[in-house]
Order: C-alpha cells, then sequence, then structure tokens
C-alpha cells in the first residue's frame, strides 16, 4: 500500500500536530506502508524547532515545499491561486501542495491520500485530489473546526464568514472516503454541529504514545509533570486546590514540585503569583519532544488539566503519551469526556472531574497514599495498549 500525505505540519516543527503526523507515518512505515509526505520547509519565524534526534533521519520520502519568493510565509496565496483552488484562505503552501500531488499522482498510482489538518491547508488539497483522481481520501481533523465551533473559544465574536466556513466543511468533507478524529466524541460533535452525515466514515483515529525507558523517581523529590501547553481558558484553581491539600501533609510539602513545560497563558501565571503558588509550581519553556519524554520518565505522576467543558470532547495529545508511559495520572478532566470514557471516569482513582469538593478529596487520597510510601500503580492507564504504534496504525489500516 503506498500512502500520500498532505500536510503544512511535520518535524522539526515542535506541535503537536507535527508530532503526532510524523509519528503516524513511522506506524505506518513499521508496518510495511510506503508513505511519501508533502510539507513546507521549516520556518524559524513562525515554529519552535524541535532539536530532538529523533528527526535526523526522515522514513519514507519527505517533499519540503519553500514559498516562493514574492509569498510570504504568514499570508496567503496569489489571487490566481485562490480562483483556482475556489478557497479564499487559501495559503501559499495549499497552491504549491496542490501542484506537488498533483505531478506525484500522475505519475504513480497511490491507494490513499492522506490531509492532516488543522490549519486546513491539507484538507483543501485533499479535497481537489480525490475530485480529481478519484483516489481514496482520508482526512484528518484534530480539533474543531470551523473555529466558531470551537467550545473552547464560547466568548469568540460571531463573524460573517462563520457561515461560509461551515458550508465549506459539509461540502469538502461530503467528498471524504473516511475522516479521524483523536476521539469519538470531536467527531460525533463535529457531524452533529454542522450536519455532515459521517456515519460509517467516522473512525476514531487515537494520537499514538511514545516513551523513554522508564526510570524511578527520586525518593526525596515528587515531581508532577504537566507536559505541553496550558491555555487562557483553563481554570487554574487546580493548583490552588492542590496546595491547599498539600498542607494537610507537611511531610511533602518541601518535596513536592509541579512542573509546567510548554506555552502556559498569562492568566495562569498571573494566577499563580497573586495566590503565592510559585515554590510550588515551576513553569519552564517548551522543550523538545525527547527531553519532554524524559522528563515523564522520571516523573513521580503525570497531570493532564482541561478546560471546563461541559462534554469533554478532546482527546490531547498529551494523554497518549502519559499512557504508554505507565505513570500514575491526573486527570482534572470533565465528568462527561474523552478522558472519563478511557479511564472509566471515576473508577480510575486518578480521574479527578472538576468539581471542587471532588478533586480536593481525591487529590487528599493521592498525597495521602504518596505520603505513606503506597504503591500508586492502579493511578496509570488502564488501556496503553490503545495508544501504541502498531494499535493505532492498525485500526486505521482496518478501516481502510
Amino acid at each position: 500500500m503506498q500512502i500520500l500525505m498532505v500536510t503544512p505540519n511535520y518535524p522539526p516543527q515542535l506541535n503537536p500536530i507535527s508530532l503526532n503526523n510524523a509519528k503516524l507515518v513511522r506506524a505506518f512505515i513499521d508496518a510495511g506502508v510506503e508513505v511519501t509526505v508533502v510539507t513546507q520547509e521549516f520556518n524559524p519565524l513562525k515554529y519552535l524547532k524541535d532539536d530532538s534526534p529523533f528527526w535526523d533521519k526522515d522514513p519514507g520520502t519527505i517533499i519540503r515545499l519553500s514559498p516562493p519568493w514574492y509569498a510570504h510565509p504568514e499570508k496567503t496565496a496569489n489571487i490566481a491561486a485562490k480562483i483556482r483552488m475556489r478557497e479564499r484562505t487559501t495559503s501559499w503552501f495549499s497552491s504549491a501542495a496542490y501542484d506537488c500531488c498533483r505531478r506525484l499522482l500522475e505519475k504513480e498510482p497511490f491507494d490513499i491520500i492522506m490531509s492532516r489538518s488543522l490549519p486546513v491547508d491539507g484538507m483543501i488539497v485533499g479535497y481537489h485530489m480525490r475530485k480529481r483522481f478519484k483516489t481514496k481520501w482520508v482526512a484528518g481533523i484534530n480539533d474543531p473546526f470551523p473555529p466558531c465551533i470551537d467550545p473552547e473559544e464560547p466568548n469568540r465574536k460571531k463573524s460573517v464568514f462563520d457561515a461560509y466556513q461551515k458550508r465549506w466543511t459539509r461540502k469538502t468533507l461530503s467528498a471524504a472516503d473516511l475522516v479521524t478524529f483523536p476521539s469519538e466524541r470531536l467527531g460525533r460533535y463535529m457531524d452533529r454541529t454542522l450536519n455532515l452525515g459521517l456515519k460509517e466514515r467516522l473512525v476514531a483515529l487515537h494520537h499514538i504514545g511514545w516513551k523513554m525507558p522508564r526510570e524511578e523517581p527520586k525518593q526525596d523529590i515528587i515531581e508532577i509533570v504537566h507536559a505541553g501547553t496550558l491555555g487562557p481558558n483553563v481554570s487554574p484553581m487546580f493548583f490552588a486546590w492542590f496546595n491547599e491539600k498539600l498542607k494537610e501533609h507537611p511531610g511533602l510539602v518541601d518535596r513536592t514540585r509541579i512542573i509546567m513545560f510548554g506555552k502556559v497563558h498569562e492568566n495562569t501565571r498571573n494566577f499563580l503569583a497573586e495566590h503565592g503558588l510559585n515554590n510550588l509550581v515551576t513553569v519552564e519553556k517548551p522543550v523538545p519532544y525527547e527531553e519532554s519524554l524524559r522528563r515523564i520518565a522520571r516523573s513521580t505522576a503525570v497531570l493532564l488539566i482541561e478546560f471546563c467543558f461541559e462534554e469533554g470532547i478532546l482527546l490531547l495529545s498529551k494523554f497518549a503519551d502519559y499512557a504508554v508511559s505507565g505513570k500514575p495520572m491526573l486527570l482534572f478532566s470533565p465528568e462527561v469526556g474523552t478522558n472519563s470514557d478511557l479511564v472509566g471516569g471515576y473508577s480510575h482513582p486518578g480521574f479527578l472531574g472538576q468539581g471542587e469538593e471532588k478533586v480536593k478529596e481525591r487529590i487528599d487520597r493521592f498525597l495521602g497514599r504518596l505520603d505513606k510510601g503506597e504503591s500508586l500503580a492502579d493511578y496509570a492507564c488502564p488501556r496503553p495498549d490503545n495508544f501504541e504504534p502498531e494499535h493505532v496504525a492498525g485500526a486505521l489500516l482496518a478501516a481502510l
């Protein structure tokens, strides 16, 4: 089988979409699939760079496109390209990838074209290649789209462009043979919100988790790691509640640290400073992916803080790395949602929910077991195999 993947996000870009794409490519190759990736040259003005040795040698065939001399990487393509692509948000990458994929498909028949978005650049190309060459198209959507339906942005101002984006998304995805989402709840949310009619074309494709060799944490230090971004709409109250319960275990106070590395919004930073929590919580700059996995491997426990949804529809990529690491997990997540589904809700001792009383009760129980030196093995993910590369790649290949 030959797969042609088109995406503007690929290492050495340091962001979750880029890393997830590369891990999926490697899983396909390990399963005996030939993969060609059409992506863009790394732009240091736009992206952080991941210096992990993982990306020193690309598996498969990677075609990296450069912007034309007249196109600023941050801006859209010229008017002619927009007219040809029938899409007002067409970027230089969409136009260049369209030409590249057309030449590739004219030369040899790929079995699958796979677009990995967001942003929508890859989806635009996949749609047009499906129409032109009748090649089976798998559209991968990582986040709610268009932005006007994103529950993480409840205060977003409405735009006259919203209706256009909804119509465009319905039209485009109606041509896809399969549409993948990291979680079934995200797929169902977009399906019912946009009336996509996906039915059997909807496939839940979990993120792939990678891990480093597990290390035993130092006995005199309790390090709870939160890997990755913490956005503006996340409630920082978890830290205040954790600190309140920590004070009830004086033997742990001087030994316990919550370490966050990644982009943390200034709202959270200000909250930590105002409530005197900087001795408990350390915020570090983003680190390379390999270092992130190494920090997870030597942590005491890992932490995931999710936006306070009524229904948790997302599956954050850090969850997959946490799951395969085998480390104890603390999940500040909605009672109804993807994370709850994956660990069995409150039957998992590390599932905290987001209500103050329940969260405090479960933090206290966790700290009590740490204080007594008891095993935290039951705090690990109950089904880590669901995030192993061979399982995720196999699930999609079976759907094809």
